[in-house]
């Protein structure tokens, strides 16, 4: 006999999932951090890169985001799916994100290239932001860490 809890569980992750199906997402992102992240690190640092992404954007920016324990040390990092403008895909527009994310994750410039304009950061934030792939089943992906337990597990879909 499956419970109440279990049984809202399930129907609640398959319609995020179809829901997540039925969206034309630009990116599937990892991000972590060099320190340890907390569950409110997670979400402030959710809503900043949020925040510059859509001022980037001129606001044609969302994020569905899910928090997951990191297996390797301390802390948390995100997945989350990204909806911008399919022209961000493009080499340079894709790397201003990410390092758009850097600021967002409190890296600091050390040194910029005068002839190139690079700028070389200390303590480099992991992102990993590759081109949604439908076939994927990203959303299945998130929503598996939405639902995973009775805990209160952070997650938050950030809108234009």
């Amino acid at each position: 006999m499956t419970s109440s809890k279990a049984k809202l569980r399930t129907e609640f992750r398959e319609a995020v999932v179809g829901w997540c199906g039925g969206m034309e997402w630009t990116f599937f992102a990892t991000f972590t951090t060099p320190y340890a992240m907390t569950l409110k690190s997670a979400r402030s640092l959710a809503g900043r890169t949020h925040n510059s992404w859509s001022r980037m954007t001129n606001g044609q920016c969302m994020i569905l985001w899910v928090a997951e324990k990191n297996e390797l040390r301390d802390g948390h990092h995100l997945h989350a799916l990204v909806w911008v403008p399919d022209h961000f895909k493009q080499r340079h527009l894709h790397y201003a994100l990410c390092e758009a994310y850097q600021v967002c994750a409190g890296a600091k410039a050390e040194t910029i290239d005068k002839r190139t304009g690079k700028v070389t950061y200390r303590s480099w934030s992991r992102i990993d932001l590759q081109a949604y792939d439908k076939r994927r089943n990203a959303g299945g992906y998130l929503t598996k860490y939405m639902t995973k337990s009775s805990e209160l597990l952070d997650w938050d879909i950030l809108t234009p």
